[in-house]
């Protein structure tokens, strides 16, 4: 069922980190994992981020109100890190998805353009959070270890996403992520070996799209659906615009937790700037995964810990 109170389901919130996920991991993620090292890493990753999501969930009343628990000026840092993280990402996936856009799909259309397209699309889908539980749950039915942690290390939003979600009256167990970063992790999984078998280790230094590549290969009997990557190719699109609309709306979202309304379109700008102006002239998004690895997961942990010392402090005043 639907949720009700401007809340969503868990089955709702487990549907959105599928499908904001499944994209981005498959394109542009697993070719990173292919070979033993690869398999390995997201196995022991996965657990590992299963163990920070449980870590989280017992969070949620930190960031119910986050002034009140942590003070105004650690709320603001913390608010001002996520919106941080959320625009870096908009703007490496604008860019990635501009080039992706324009050497697989519309050839001889300026990336800026495709970039612009793929901002606006977005926008127009990332406006109210059960509007896009509602689209998660719908759509779903149609369609090395320290880097996989470090790639997951957004699961730290969770801390401030789940406050909207509603359990169940029926159930009243405490669902989580735990369950989508599981099935996640094998389709990546699955992924990464899909791609070991077909071209070894050497995924990582393919100037093309690796999954695609694979996706050109198959063949349906009787000639039907001849280009199967087209297709496979625009339901991944799907997944991305829904994404960078994610990225849209929590940004908006976290600065309204901390009482500052900035809406959805600062966020929009500014991704569109790095993704495609910033882009060209710096290249930054080359320096993104490590980035995440060595600046935003180390921060993320620190985060967690300082919000559990907050929670269990409250609890020792009552």
């Amino acid at each position: 069922m639907f949720a009700e109170n401007n809340r969503i389901s868990w089955l709702q919130m487990h549907c959105q980190c599928l499908l904001a996920a499944l994209g981005v991991g498959l394109i542009w993620g697993i070719p990173e994992f292919t070979g033993r090292e690869g398999a390995v890493g997201i196995l022991i990753g996965g657990v590992l981020l299963v163990l920070w999501s449980g870590i989280l969930r017992r969070q949620m009343t930190v960031f119910r109100d986050p002034i009140r628990y942590l003070g105004k000026a650690p709320a603001w840092l913390i608010a001002g890190i996520w919106e941080s993280y959320l625009v870096f990402t908009g703007g490496w996936l604008v860019g990635k998805v501009g080039h992706l856009a324009g050497e697989y799909l519309v050839s001889g259309v300026p990336e800026t353009l495709l970039s612009l397209i793929f901002v606006l699309a977005a926008l127009g889908g990332s406006h109210h959070v059960q509007a896009r539980g509602r689209l998660a749950q719908i759509s779903w039915g149609v369609k090395s270890i320290g880097k996989y942690v470090a790639y997951g290390s957004g699961i730290g939003l969770m801390t401030w996403l789940t406050v909207q979600v509603r359990d169940s009256k029926e159930k009243r167990r405490k669902e989580g992520l735990a369950p989508a970063i599981g099935q996640l992790s094998l389709w990546f999984l699955t992924g990464a070996v899909l791609l070991t078998v077909n071209f070894g280790t050497d995924a990582t230094t393919m100037n093309t799209c690796p999954i695609l590549e694979v996706m050109a290969g198959v063949e349906l009997p009787g000639g039907f659906l001849r280009r199967v990557d087209l297709i496979f190719l625009s339901i991944l699109l799907f997944s991305l615009v829904f994404l960078l609309g994610s990225i849209f709306f929590y940004s908006s979202y976290v600065a309204d937790r901390i009482h500052i309304s900035i809406g959805r379109l600062p966020s929009a700008i500014l991704c569109f700037l790095l993704g495609t102006t910033a882009q060209k002239q710096w290249n930054w998004s080359r320096q993104y995964p490590r980035m995440l690895s060595r600046v935003y997961l180390p921060v993320c942990l620190m985060m967690t810990v300082c919000a559990a010392w907050a929670r269990r402090k409250s609890y020792g005043k009552r």
